[in-house]
């Protein structure tokens, strides 16, 4: 459990998020950035996040409330987190489904078998600012447009790419 929640944090100071461990709680901490704050709550397995989530998350906002009512715009991005390492079983997912889909209070992430570093990170996705952009490969666009174009006449395409005047490509599109 500490691994998990070790993990959690690393990766929430990865992305820049201010930690607080100090919660009232073993098992959990506070997390915040500029846009969103939340509480990440990790469990030994998921019958134990199933009976103890209501109750901590009450527990923790209650303890917090002032902060979250002084937090302005970013309260409408307050999370609970709620993870274990101990795979859940299909009914146990139906109930933690349940859990992210009660908007009541928080937004909800429930997560079971979260197994290394990796699968933390995947698990706290949507809250992780973006990386990078991608790296593209330059594109020879005349070619591009040939290959996506194949419902129209070759020799409409040619005039468009050679930029022959506008009349000429109305004539010959209506040719068509």
């Amino acid at each position: 459990m500490t691994a998990l929640l070790d993990s959690a944090i690393e990766v929430l100071i990865d992305a820049q998020f201010s930690i607080d461990r100090e919660t009232g709680l073993e098992r959990a901490i506070a997390f915040e950035s500029q846009t969103v704050l939340g509480f990440l709550l990790v469990y030994d397995n998921p019958a134990q996040l199933l009976s103890l989530w209501h109750e901590d998350s009450s527990k923790i906002t209650g303890e917090r409330r002032f902060q979250l009512r002084s937090a302005g715009p970013k309260a409408w991005n307050t999370y609970i987190i709620l993870l274990c390492d101990v795979p859940a079983t299909d009914v146990q997912s139906v109930a933690m489904t349940e859990i992210e889909e009660d908007l009541s209070g928080t937004r909800k992430i429930v997560r079971a078998g979260i197994r290394g570093h990796e699968d933390t990170r995947n698990a706290l996705l949507s809250l992780l600012p973006l990386r990078a952009a991608p790296v593209l490969q330059p594109v020879a666009m005349p070619d591009e447009i040939r290959q996506r174009t194949t419902e129209l006449p070759a020799n409409v395409v040619d005039a468009f790419l050679s930029l022959s005047d506008e009349e000429q490509l109305v004539r010959l599109l209506e040719e068509q």
